[in-house]
């Protein structure tokens, strides 16, 4: 199979289902009012209500949701050969994701901008808020450590990024007073200074690397009792700096620095594509991979391949930092179906750089010899940073540069989807002080300074093992079973409306139980291999996640028996 072929039916599907299904969901299903003002409008408070430009808030929303974790789970998906991976992002990017996306940001643009546990408090009762909350609190503690450590491991496996990675400090001052300028003249001063420090960072990182190396020892009786690696210091730099942009107002840090992960990955995107189409290579990975050591797919690619999936994630930051930043209605399905477009762009061209260009198909079979279950996963985004550097500079591009180029794109989205994060965390933290001390809350300095250290300590925990595929597994069973609560929020939210829900109900009813079947099957495996620690965690998972969802379907089956017996009843003969 040809990959340009593959690449033109995926971006068709995309904008067929952006055109029509988007269009469907928005007036038939949902049924977006227009005139109703946003909550950055009527809540607007300078710091987190702050009205966006819809480009500029659709380029911050798809460098939080698309990223280094979607470039993970297409690494990994591939070993089940590419068409499996090539059909859920697809189909799951147009219909599930695309329905999930919208129908999250009108439920919480609905109710005034409300985060998914303040929606589950509003539409089921304070009884819903513990499991939202606490598998909201476990995933978001753990996804942001895992993030931190991969920032820092990628710019120790390629030094030659590590001055770009600096540079996005003094580019987010002129990109943000450029987003505020008033004059062209001085748009055009501050775009100018920024194109200086990238093209001298990206000099001086070709030139001189900023490499650190080596590790600080420990030891005790039998085994080092610390392992202090480079990754740590460059980890230290990022909680550094994302203690400072959660503090700040979101209009300060965190979007200028959203739009250019935003501008940069689309950079990337169309290069690729463009050497794609000029080199055109053939799939050389096999469509269905039938090797008999390789687990079910059914049950594992809703959990491993994010991209086009179901993920709690994408609710955290839908009803999060996104919906508080809408300036009308109507952005809602741009910024929500375009979103999850940008996040399947990017992971079908992940499919695509890590399965074509190969010698042939024995080639391809060396790179996946096994289940990679205890793989460090920073090796698919290494894979795909050296991988995707070979398809660029097909274009002219030296190959260090294009290395660079990809390694830079990874780094800031990664930084963007952290910020987001964190962000998010930060909201879960006041509302649950707010709920607690029944009253506004006021200086949120300490429990910023208690997250970042929390965030710290579990990532130095990390740190001290291998960030294999099993903290991979923990994400995204924590992530996904914030999904299928959430869609049930929705249809709750559809049903008080006397609105069909069907559309909305399908995907949960379909993935529920093969998310069960997924979560037993990790939790299996982690009791084979003794990790006691995962294995608690995630039955804590399982349990909060059934227990939220059957709260939520209980009050939408009560909903639904209240509004059929208030129904009229047919006359006879009718």
């Amino acid at each position: 199979m040809n990959s340009l072929v593959l690449i033109m039916v995926a971006i068709g599907v995309f904008a067929m289902g952006y055109r029509f299904y988007a269009k469907f969901l928005t007036l038939g299903v949902f049924r977006i009012d227009n005139a109703a003002p946003t909550p950055a409008s009527h809540r607007h408070d300078s710091h987190d209500f702050v009205r966006c430009n819809r480009w500029l808030l659709l380029s911050q929303h798809t460098a939080a949701v698309a990223g280094s974790t979607t470039l993970i789970g297409a690494g990994v998906a591939v070993i089940w050969g590419w068409v499996p991976a090539f059909l859920w992002i697809v189909v799951g990017t147009v219909v599930v994701a695309g329905t999930y996306a919208i129908g999250t940001l009108w439920a919480s643009l609905r109710y005034s901008g409300a985060s998914p546990k303040a929606l589950a408090q509003e539409l089921v009762g304070r009884a819903a808020t513990i499991p939202f909350l606490g598998l909201a609190g476990i995933f978001l503690i753990v996804v942001c450590a895992v993030l931190t450590l991969l920032i820092g491991e990628v710019l120790v496996a390629t030094p030659s990024v590590a001055w770009l990675f600096l540079s996005v400090m003094p580019i987010t001052i002129f990109l943000r007073q450029s987003l505020s300028a008033d004059s062209a003249g001085q748009v055009l001063f501050n775009l100018g200074l920024i194109l200086v420090i990238l093209v001298a960072a990206f000099l001086v990182g070709q030139y001189l690397p900023l490499a650190i190396t080596g590790a600080w020892r420990i030891p005790g009786w039998n085994r080092d009792l610390l392992i202090l690696g480079p990754e740590l210091i460059w980890s230290v730099l990022v909680l550094t700096t994302c203690y400072f942009s959660i503090k700040d107002p979101v209009w300060r840090t965190a979007r200028p620095r959203g739009v250019l992960a935003g501008i940069v990955l689309l950079i990337v995107i169309l290069l690729m594509v463009v050497g794609i189409s000029v080199y055109q290579p053939d799939i050389a990975a096999p469509r269905i991979n039938e090797r008999v050591d390789l687990p079910n797919p059914v049950v594992l690619i809703p959990l491993v391949l994010t991209g086009g999936a179901f993920a709690g994630y994408h609710a955290l930051i839908h009803a999060g930092p996104t919906v508080r930043q809408i300036e009308h209605q109507q952005d809602a399905p741009l910024l929500g179906y375009g979103g999850v477009v940008g996040d399947g762009l990017l992971a079908i061209t992940a499919v695509l750089v890590l399965t074509a260009g190969f010698a042939d198909t024995d080639s391809w079979h060396r790179s996946y010899i096994s289940w990679p279950q205890h793989e460090p996963i920073v090796r698919w985004l290494s894979e795909f940073i050296d991988r995707g550097a070979r398809f660029i500079s097909i274009l002219g591009i030296p190959r260090q540069g294009a290395n660079a180029l990809i390694a830079f794109m990874v780094v800031t989205l990664t930084l963007s989807a952290l910020e987001t994060a964190l962000r998010s965390f930060a909201f879960l933290l006041t509302e649950g002080r707010e709920q607690l001390m029944s009253q506004p809350s006021g200086d949120n300095t300490l429990q910023h300074r208690v997250l970042l250290v929390a965030v710290a300590m579990v990532a130095f925990g990390i740190s001290q093992t291998r960030l294999d595929l099993d903290y991979w597994y923990l994400i995204s069973i924590t992530g996904q079973w914030l999904a299928p609560a959430m869609f049930v929020l929705i249809v709750i939210a559809l049903l008080r409306l006397g609105r069909s829900t069907m559309m909305v109900l399908i995907p949960p009813m379909v993935l529920s139980p093969v998310l069960v079947w997924g979560t037993l099957w990790v939790m299996w495996q982690w009791w084979t291999d003794g990790l006691w620690l995962l294995l608690i965690t995630a039955s804590v998972v399982l349990l909060l996640g059934l227990w939220g969802l059957t709260l939520t379907t209980m009050t939408a089956f009560q909903i639904h028996r209240q509004q059929a017996s208030a129904m009229p009843l047919r006359p006879p003969g009718l």
